[in-house]
């Protein structure tokens, strides 16, 4: 088996795997506010990772929560209440550096084990 064969094969299940169980990210923008004296506010991001779902059917509050009128704002995605919580809409997208670091992480190893098989293969067969 070639080292082109070996690689291409990999390609193909490695990024069937990733479109199957893609990884995505919930964020907004975050209002944060200390009562205690000097009283403040700061802002920030906050994110919510909902579990891996495929690419083609995200994942989204009504799935995940089970009711009807489910939204991202709820309390089980983020909390917040009073003067803090979020301040725009939350967005869901694509967490492209987890997806990109899993398809690394396995991808690698799996070539190098599967190459080395392939190499051993075809030492046996010449011998």
């Amino acid at each position: 088996m070639s080292r082109r064969l070996v690689f291409i094969s990999l390609l193909f299940v490695i990024f069937a795997w990733k479109a199957w169980r893609t990884d995505w990210i919930v964020e907004c923008r975050y209002q944060y506010t200390d009562t205690d004296p000097p009283p403040g506010v700061s802002y920030g991001k906050e994110f919510y990772y909902p579990p891996p779902s495929p690419i083609w059917n995200p994942p989204t509050p009504v799935k995940l929560s089970g009711r009807s009128n489910a939204t991202w704002y709820d309390w089980e995605f983020f909390e917040g209440g009073g003067s803090w919580g979020p301040i725009e809409h939350p967005h869901l997208h694509i967490h492209w550096l987890l997806l990109i670091g899993k398809i690394l992480g396995v991808g690698i190893p799996m070539y190098l084990t599967a190459y080395g098989f392939a190499e051993y293969c075809s030492k046996i067969k010449r011998a």
